[in-house]
């Protein structure tokens, strides 16, 4: 492994990890050929994590009834759906939250540069995912699920640069997948630092090509603010730039 690899949390069963619920996994030899010299993978399944087991009754999301009373309307809209065993409706919901959260606090300390989530997963599905009705048979009534785990996990690490394997079998989204990636690393190693105004300005000025590459505007604005904000706050200066400058880095480059 080379010195500079960093480090990816990924789906355990992307790596050939028998967790899945039928004793099986589901090994994305692209992702390791091509990523794994250059990462250091951090395998997660919420699932087995949970207690769930190997091999284990297979879960679904299903949609919690609409509140009359008392909710927003986005929360009306896309309450939380709930876990259920596909054969007992057994009830995992609470405490998969409980270990989402738990789990994402921990992999926010523990130095990710990005994650790789398993596609159409009832804990990792970044999107997509099948809502059913209830936990009895019948067909998905839409597919614009997300796991529980992967929610928790853009809730509480937005700027992490997330992504499911089917995107990365693309060698252009695995390349913007890497420069996302990489350039977080090097702004928490900034963080960890005793860093200031100027040197901050130093990080964009030698990361303002790449910046360039995929939002010219968006980049000019950002170096123009930096420019400006003399005074501002450290803490709200470094959650200002950590946003726009991973929202930018979010876009894709220019051909």
């Amino acid at each position: 492994m080379l010195k500079f690899a960093i480090r990816i949390g990924i789906s355990s069963c992307l790596l050939g990890i028998k967790v899945r619920f039928d004793g099986q996994h589901k090994r994305d030899p692209i992702l390791l050929d091509e990523l794994g010299p250059l990462v250091e993978w951090v395998p997660v399944c919420p699932e087995l994590e949970v207690g769930m087991g190997v091999p284990r009754e297979s879960v679904r999301l299903v949609r919690r009834p609409r509140l009359r009373l008392k909710a927003s309307a986005s929360a009306q809209a896309n309450p939380t759906p709930l876990m259920l065993g596909n054969s007992t409706g057994a009830d995992w919901t609470l405490r998969m939250n409980r270990l989402a959260r738990a789990r994402a606090r921990q992999l926010g300390a523990g130095d990710l540069a990005g994650y790789i989530l398993k596609s159409n997963s009832p804990s990792c599905g970044m999107q997509g995912v099948a809502l059913y009705a209830s936990s009895e048979a019948g067909a998905a009534i839409d597919k614009n699920g997300v796991g529980l785990f992967a929610a928790e996990l853009a809730r509480q690490l937005p700027h992490l640069p997330m992504e499911e394997e089917g995107r990365l079998q693309e060698p252009s989204q695995r390349e913007h997948f890497l420069a996302r990636a990489f350039a977080y690393h090097e702004l928490r190693d900034l963080w960890r630092t005793r860093w200031s105004r100027a040197t901050l300005t130093a990080f964009h000025a030698a990361h303002e090509a790449t910046l360039l590459a995929h939002a010219a505007e968006s980049c000019r604005a950002l170096g123009r603010w930096l420019a400006r904000a003399k005074g501002v706050p450290r803490a709200r200066l470094r959650d200002r730039y950590q946003s726009e400058f991973m929202a930018i880095m979010k876009q894709p480059p220019h051909p």
